[in-house]
């Protein structure tokens, strides 16, 4: 950043809200403008409208920095973009964001962090077929850019998640067979014809499996490292896709909000199982054999100490998942009345789960932080 960049901010940093549009405006007509200083102010002044509810003037701005210097709204795109859709998202411009998506799809190499949390957004919205067209658009650029081999494997096991779910809502009748469906999922992976069968079979309400709390049991283990045995582990997979049919059918909350909180969700409950393993405290009996000690709670429902922990560690990442975090929030009272209408846990079991829940909310908003670009977000550790 220049001398003069440094000047600018400084008055930019002390200056009313109409005060900074008004510098901000005579900055770009000036030419005083770099890319850190446009960077800047513009991050503040995306604060701004969100605090004066005129999200939709946050536009006109982006697009007379891209018109006046392009070179400058070249280097920040994606960042830009990203705003735009929030601000389109909380206003309710959804018109909007199919353009704008694809815009920041196409610059998925150079940001590729802005498009995973624009994603993240996308889902918590319920826009899943803006957010599965982005995917799809961004998926090359993201394949053939320099990043780790995970992310890359992890954007693409997304991206076919999504791609999935948006045609299961949108086909009369989703066929494993479909050559849409197979033309979507092959840019991404490979997939088997078995695994794929079973899948939609599963997110479609097909299989209608009938579940036992049994199902779900992990041996007792003395020992920190807990192994969960496949089978319970499948079934794990298996019950949060059955989930995903319950929202669509009941269409409590979007699909893809579900689908958001399906990974954190799905590593959430392996620790409660892992815990229910650990939950081992032998009591010697008179007879000299061992007994465990046993607990009311089904280790499918959360505790509020377990859940705290884990949604505050989600919150304290240098890039906290907010949406993500929501996402396990909202969908957690319909994942207690799937369980309870499945036979797996109980009416008393599932009003204590959310009596605990509510007593939880208090002790997350220490870690939420301040969110003014999106009330939801703020409104969902609120209720």
């Amino acid at each position: 950043m220049t001398d003069n960049g440094y000047d600018l901010l400084d008055q930019f940093d002390t200056a009313p809200y109409e005060k900074r549009v008004q510098l901000f405006r005579t900055a770009l007509a000036n030419g005083r403008l770099d890319e850190d200083t446009a960077f800047e102010m513009l991050s503040d002044l995306y604060d701004d409208t969100a605090v004066h509810d005129a999200r939709s003037l946050f536009d006109e701005w982006v697009t007379a920095l891209r018109t006046q210097a392009p070179e400058l709204y070249a280097g920040i795109a994606g960042y830009l973009l990203e705003w735009q859709i929030t601000h389109a998202l909380v206003d309710g411009r959804t018109a909007e964001l199919p353009a704008l998506s694809q815009q920041l799809a196409q610059q998925a190499a150079s940001f590729p962090n802005e498009v995973v949390v624009t994603g993240e957004k996308l889902a918590y919205y319920g826009q899943l077929d803006t957010l599965a067209k982005m995917m799809s658009t961004a998926w090359p650029h993201i394949q053939n850019a320099d990043f780790d081999e995970w992310a890359v494997e992890e954007f693409a096991v997304q991206g076919m998640n999504y791609a999935i779910l948006n045609y299961v809502a949108t086909a009369v009748s989703p066929d494993p067979t479909d050559p849409h469906l197979l033309a979507l999922l092959d840019p991404f992976a490979e997939i088997e014809a078995d695994t794929l069968t079973e899948y939609l079979a599963q997110v479609t309400g097909q299989t209608n499996r009938s579940w036992q709390p049994s199902d779900f049991a992990v041996p007792p283990q003395s020992s920190n490292a807990v192994e969960i045995p496949d089978e319970v582990d499948a079934n794990l997979t298996q019950l949060l896709r059955e989930f995903m049919h319950a929202v669509h059918s009941e269409k409590s909350l979007p699909l893809s909000r579900a689908a958001l909180a399906y990974w954190p969700l799905n590593e959430y409950l392996l620790s409660r199982l892992e815990e229910s393993a650990r939950a081992y405290q032998p009591r010697r009996k008179k007879a000299g054999r061992f007994e465990r000690k046993t607990y009311g709670l089904s280790p499918l429902c959360p505790t509020t100490i377990s859940l705290a922990q884990f949604l505050s560690n989600m919150l304290e990442l240098v890039a906290p998942q907010h949406y993500p975090t929501a996402a396990i929030l909202s969908v957690l009272p319909t994942w207690l009345r799937f369980l309870h209408n499945r036979g797996l846990i109980t009416a008393e079991q599932q009003a204590q789960t959310e009596l605990g829940l509510q007593e939880l909310l208090p002790e997350l908003r220490e870690f939420w932080g301040d969110m003014p670009t999106d009330p939801a977000l703020v409104a969902c550790v609120m209720e």
